[in-house]
């Protein structure tokens, strides 16, 4: 079996994920600032956030999420 993927420092790329509280909370934030936007459509801008910046940064995604949605 492999060995997970290492950063230059040895820490692993892979993170734990953020717990499922803490997602719903962040979803019904962005629910809320995108009302006429479908719940899907944000988990999917979502989920590319967090593909493109490697960050579990609530501000960072945040950010990275609007400018999607913004497209």
């Amino acid at each position: 079996m492999r060995a997970a993927p290492t950063h230059h420092s040895g820490e692993p790329v892979f993170k734990v994920p953020a717990q499922p509280f803490q997602i719903r909370s962040f979803m019904e934030s962005l629910e809320a600032e995108f009302p006429d936007t479908r719940s899907s459509r944000i988990m999917e801008a979502y989920q590319e956030a967090q593909m493109e910046i490697h960050s579990d940064n609530q501000d960072s995604l945040k950010a990275k999420v609007r400018e999607i949605l913004y497209r």
